[in-house]
């Protein structure tokens, strides 16, 4: 996806990504499921409600886009 998310990315980040979507549907399932058990046990905390609005309008703004473009 291009347009806004992608911008907020380092190359690291846009790397695991393009590295995560080349692998089969199994090995994606996989690498989810360790990620959120890492996520559970950290001590990150979670975004709050504004920062979840602010990226899923960022979302929805890149679907506009791209249904615009066809």
């Amino acid at each position: 996806m291009e347009g806004g998310i992608i911008i907020l990315m380092t190359n690291a980040v846009r790397q695991l990504i393009d590295s995560f979507e080349a692998l089969p549907e199994d090995e994606k399932h996989e690498a989810l499921a360790q990620l959120l058990r890492r996520l559970l046990g950290s001590p990150y905390l979670s975004p709050s409600d504004d920062e979840l609005t602010h990226v899923a309008d960022l979302v929805f703004q890149e679907y506009d886009c791209d249904e615009a473009r066809g």
